[in-house]
């Protein structure tokens, strides 16, 4: 159930919080997405629940959306127009 709930949370905000992203601002939901997930780590290095592992790990499924597609564009938005599609390439490797 740990390694499921992971999946289970990404699936459940896939379709709605990368369009945050687009509304809000991807700078500003990419940090705060990555300052919540570093404070779900240290909660998993201190847990030693099995229920809270687990909701612990559902939301990091669902920071995954912010991390991964929201970081993506934000990050393609940064590069230079020659390097994107090397870096995409590696990224998808």
């Amino acid at each position: 159930m740990i390694g499921a709930s992971l999946f289970f949370g990404w699936c459940v905000t896939l379709l709605w919080l990368p369009n945050i992203g687009d509304r809000k601002g991807r700078k500003k939901v990419f940090w705060i997405g990555m300052v919540v997930d570093l404070a779900l780590y240290i909660g998993l290095l201190v847990t030693t629940n099995l229920f809270v592992m687990i909701a612990m790990w559902f939301s990091f499924g669902m920071l995954s959306a912010i991390r991964v597609n929201v970081g993506y564009v934000y990050h393609m938005e940064l590069l230079p127009k020659k390097r994107q599609s090397l870096v995409t390439t590696i990224w998808s490797i």
